[in-house]
């Protein structure tokens, strides 16, 4: 399993890489924009980690200069293209030039297969952004892992674009090989106000009786 918070906060970022047995992070234009920082501050962050950055360019010749630049800031960097019919052409490129490369914005097991025929090292299907067109995220990436396991298929499944904590383990127990969260369901995960009140409880009968809390 790997378990990867999806932002651009540089803060966060620094901090639960190196407190948390993170995978590294991802990170999207849009959340990218609304962080208001730019590439060159995310790619040489969470050294050792997997950090993800996404194509801009549309075109094949566009995300292969996109995919070279970043690569030039960093050289382990993993690059994110979309699944589109150019996408497709610079996965298959980058892929014969050993860049790291996962397939995004994944919305349907056809894409997913496409992209695993490319090589790609992982894909990440939209669950979320699947519910909002009325699409079963959830049950459409437990196909995913499905129709890997039939193939034999290596590349990974890396789900993305979640609203909860239940979608996050519903996916890990069906088998997806890792996950990316934002930073609010992140911190759900590590911070459970139910095991805080439970230990609490403990701590209060313990100082009641030997004067201390701690051992």
């Amino acid at each position: 399993m790997e378990l990867f918070i999806d932002t651009a906060n540089v803060e966060k970022i620094k901090q639960y890489c190196e407190q948390y047995p993170l995978a590294g992070f991802t990170c999207n234009p849009t959340i990218v924009t609304t962080e208001n920082r730019t590439v060159e501050e995310l790619v040489n962050l969470a050294p050792g980690k997997r950090v993800f950055v996404q194509a801009i360019a549309e075109d094949y010749e566009g995300i292969l200069e996109d995919a070279r630049k970043l690569r030039a800031m960093r050289e382990d960097i993993y690059i994110k293209v979309p699944c589109t019919p150019d996408g497709y052409r610079a996965m298959y490129t980058l892929k014969q030039e050993g860049y790291g490369i996962l397939a995004t914005a994944v919305y349907t097991v056809g894409q997913a297969l496409m992209a695993a025929a490319c090589g790609v090292d992982y894909v990440a299907p939209y669950v979320n952004r699947m519910s909002d067109t009325e699409i079963d995220g959830c049950t459409l990436v437990e196909d995913i892992v499905a129709a890997y396991a039939a193939q034999q298929i290596e590349t990974k499944v890396v789900a993305a674009s979640f609203k909860n904590l239940n979608q996050v383990v519903r996916l890990l127990v069906a088998g997806a090989d890792a996950v990316t969260i934002p930073l609010n369901l992140f911190e759900k995960l590590i911070d459970n106000k139910l095991t805080n009140d439970a230990v609490k409880v403990f701590a209060d009968q313990w100082e009641a009786h030997f004067n201390r809390r701690s051992i």
